[in-house]
Order: C-alpha cells, then sequence, then structure tokens
C-alpha cells in the first residue's frame, strides 16, 4: 500500500474555459481541499479564464497562473513526492485551450516536477479518453482516472446544502452547473467510503464513487430532461399553428426549436468513466 498525505501532496488544478461555472467548479475542490487541511500553498491553479481574478479573488484564491505558463515553462512548481491533478472546462481531440496544450505536454509537465514519486490525474473535461491508453508505466508511475472517454462531459445545475464561503466569512455561490464527476470526486475525498467493501479506502474507491454519483445525476436528470422534451414538443405544435395567421410569432418559434435542440443534445449524451492503472490505484491510499 502507498499512503498519500491529503495535507502534504501537491494539488493541481487546470481548467481550460471562460465561462464561471468551470471556476465555480475550481473554487468548490479548493474549498474541500482546504476544509479538510490542505495548506493554500500547496493547491495549484492553472486556468485561461480572462478574468478569473474577478471570479476567484473573492473565494480567497489569489494564487492563479495561466495554462501558458505550463507550455512556457515559466512557474516552478515545487518540489514534491506526491500530485494530484484535477482537470475540468473543455476539452477536445486537439487538447486544451485555444494554444491546443497536448495531454503528451501535460504528462511531460506533471513527470518534470522535482522529486515526483507518484501523480493521479482526474480528468473531468470533455473528452477526458484523449488521455486514454497512455504509458502510466513509465516513471513517475501515474494513474488516470476518466470522467468520460471521446465523449463530451456532463455539468449539471445543483444546489448546495451549504453556500460556498467568500474570503471575508460570508455565503457566496451555492448553485451553479456543476461538473458532476469533479463535484462526486470531492465529496468522496470529504467523506471517505470504502464502496467495494473489501476492507480499506483507497483511490479505486474514490473511482467508483464518483462514477456511480455522476451516473446516478445523468439519469436522473435525463428522465427531467425527456418530460420537459415532450412538453417542448407541445409547446411547438400550439406556436406552429398560431404562427400560420401571426408572423410575429416566428421569434417565439426559432426560441422554442433552439431549447429543443439543446434539450435533445443532452438526452443523447453517454458518460463513461474510466481508469487507467487500476493495479496502482488499489495501492493508493488517502490518510
Amino acid at each position: 500500500m502507498r499512503e498519500l498525505s491529503i495535507a502534504t501532496t501537491t494539488w493541481m488544478f487546470i481548467s481550460s474555459s471562460e465561462e464561471e461555472r468551470h471556476l465555480l467548479d475550481v473554487v468548490f475542490g479548493y474549498q474541500t481541499l482546504v476544509s479538510i487541511g490542505v495548506d493554500p500553498s500547496k493547491i495549484w491553479i492553472f486556468v485561461d479564464h480572462p478574468l478569473p481574478d474577478i471570479h476567484l479573488n473573492p473565494y480567497g484564491i489569489l494564487r492563479i497562473h495561466t495554462l501558458e505558463d505550463i507550455r512556457a515553462g515559466t512557474v516552478q512548481v515545487a518540489s514534491t513526492e506526491n500530485v494530484v491533478l484535477i482537470v475540468g472546462g473543455h476539452g477536445s481531440h486537439q487538447g486544451l485551450g485555444s494554444g491546443r496544450l497536448t495531454a503528451d505536454q501535460i504528462l511531460k509537465w506533471v513527470r518534470s516536477i522535482p522529486n515526483i514519486e507518484l501523480g493521479v490525474v482526474i480528468l473531468t473535461q470533455c473528452y477526458a479518453g484523449i488521455f486514454n491508453f497512455l504509458d502510466a508505466l513509465a516513471i513517475p508511475k501515474l494513474v488516470f482516472i476518466g470522467a468520460t472517454n471521446l465523449h463530451p462531459s456532463v455539468s449539471i445545475a445543483i444546489r448546495l446544502s451549504k453556500a460556498m464561503l467568500l474570503a471575508d466569512g460570508s455565503d457566496g455561490n451555492d448553485a451553479w452547473s456543476a461538473n458532476i464527476f469533479s463535484l462526486g470526486f470531492f465529496h468522496w475525498l470529504r467523506s471517505p467510503l470504502d464502496i467495494d467493501g473489501d476492507g480499506v479506502t483507497n483511490l479505486l474507491d474514490a473511482y467508483k464513487f464518483s462514477g456511480v454519483f455522476s451516473t446516478d445525476e445523468l439519469r436522473s436528470n435525463k428522465c427531467h430532461t425527456y418530460q420537459r422534451i415532450q412538453q417542448l414538443y407541445e409547446e411547438l405544435r400550439d406556436r406552429e399553428k398560431l404562427a400560420e395567421s401571426d408572423v410575429s410569432l416566428q421569434f417565439d418559434l426559432d426560441a422554442i426549436r433552439t431549447r429543443l435542440q439543446q434539450e435533445l443534445v443532452f438526452l443523447y449524451i453517454h458518460q463513461e468513466p474510466w481508469l487507467l492503472h487500476a493495479n496502482l490505484a488499489r495501492e493508493v491510499i488517502f490518510v
């Protein structure tokens, strides 16, 4: 078994997105880590949002770097034995960000961290499967956990039972469209569970919990989406009849069709979690 100290591990977030919701995913993860004993100095954040300070500074997150810093090597990550990297935001078959930071470039960067012995890479962005089937056995060894394979990832509107706290102690955001796999992972990290009942609480349990959590959320929301689609079809038919005699309703028809298309796309999204290097994941225990 390999004990991975939550407090002394270096935690990293990479998020490629210009949307606030993806930064709120980072905030939730950051605050979860701090709440379980991680010093903020052990948390590194790399984003390509044009104005990240506006969204992150109110939560006390001040040390923010760019994705370009990774590519250019302008930020030297402190020496550490263990690294957990959470990748979020948008992804494509070409990589992350407008500069197309590729899977190979990210892995070389992680492996170049001084004295690193173990890395865990949690991929929650779209098309996370571009990181799959890579050489996980090269030194230092890496474990990969993917929220989805060669498919889009899913974010769903959620509301927390307790709002995230701003730096001044007041309530911040408690509702946003959250990445459900990332949300599940940090829920598990806050209260680790032995999911498979083998008597050990390890990284495999985190993977299984996050996968079940996100699948349940996706299934539930697809049921609601199907119901909304039926309602939109009925509304569309009614408005089409009215539009035959009132051309001013054309704008309403276009809006309904757009909403209907969005709902249909979501209904057919397929999210399949995956794990690379299961034997090593079985050995990793968070303490």
